[in-house]
């Protein structure tokens, strides 16, 4: 079997099992996608120096399509509070924003 096959089965895995996690547990992810991506990038032979940036960012990026399917689905049964999300959404992208100038700024070693 081809290596990339296997990379590419393990990505769809990780993805699934991350997925149904969000939609049961309200949980984003990356607790389990960053330490996977991780491993698999370090597999890869991704440079040291991007590995922990490359899956923070891949596992922000790819919870964005979870949250809009899990939250999608939660709506449909009157699960979500409008109101108090629109409220949550400044703080947190703000705190997402310093987030990521702060890791920008962490040393890799």
């Amino acid at each position: 079997m081809n290596i990339d096959v296997i990379f590419l089965a393990s990505y769809a895995l990780l993805g699934i099992f991350a997925g149904m996690l969000a939609g049961m547990l309200g949980v984003g992810g990356g607790l389990i996608i960053v330490p996977v991506l991780i491993w698999l990038f370090t597999l890869q032979g991704f440079e040291y120096e991007v590995i922990s940036h490359a899956a923070i960012g891949t596992s922000l990026a790819s919870i964005i399509t979870t949250s809009i399917s899990s939250a999608s689905a939660h709506h449909r049964h009157g699960a979500v509070i409008w109101k108090l999300t629109g409220q949550l959404s400044a703080g947190l992208f703000l705190g997402g924003l310093l987030g990521a100038l702060v890791a920008s700024d962490l040393n890799t070693r």
